[in-house]
């Protein structure tokens, strides 16, 4: 982020194992960058935050950083008690192939009971490089980091903010379906941990 008064995106890049870094500028993204995930040299996608009107962005790099695209991104379908989509975030990327992405994150709706305002998390998965991208809600209220080191198999972390409570989202056939368990049974952290 830059200053306080203006925010800028950069990007930095290294091509010699962190000896040196050049940094590149983002006008195209409103939010702040989240998390980063190369599948090779070339072939990168990072998530923003928030983006224009409260929706999260992902953008995609061919060419190792020197050039960024925005990709369409959807959230998820609205969940029965909800009645408006109210603004996402994604918080974390990994991209084990130059195919296979999966994004994590929350949606936070409106919803027409109490309370008025709920939020859930979301894994977004594609097989075509970020082109399109099927989105889901978990039971955890905030998906906050993933890891791939295959396609089939991941490992997502997050929280249930109401119970601050750390959960475990486990997919093995690629982000189709998650089991969602607590990650210590019974173990209950402090607000802001």
């Amino acid at each position: 982020r830059g200053g306080n008064l203006s925010a800028s995106n950069t990007v930095l890049v290294t091509t010699n194992g962190g000896v040196a870094w050049s940094a590149f500028t983002l006008p195209s993204v409103d939010g702040y960058l989240t998390s980063v995930s190369c599948s090779d040299t070339e072939h990168c996608l990072a998530t923003a935050a928030l983006g224009i009107g409260g929706m999260s962005t992902i953008i995609m790099t061919n060419d190792g950083g020197l050039g960024w695209a925005n990709l369409v991104w959807g959230a998820p379908p609205l969940p029965a008690n909800a009645s408006a989509l109210v603004g996402s975030q994604l918080n974390a990327i990994t991209c084990p192939t130059t195919s296979d992405c999966l994004a994590v994150g929350q949606a936070t709706y409106s919803t027409t009971v109490s309370p008025p305002i709920e939020t859930q998390g979301v894994i977004s998965t594609t097989n075509d490089g970020g082109q399109t991208w099927q989105s889901h809600l978990v039971p955890a209220n905030d998906i906050t980091g993933i890891s791939c080191p295959i396609t089939q198999d991941c490992l997502a972390v997050g929280q249930n903010t109401g119970y601050q409570s750390v959960y475990r989202n486990v997919t093995t056939d690629g982000g189709a379906t998650w089991t969602v368990s607590p990650l210590v049974s019974g173990t209950q952290i402090a607000g802001g941990h």
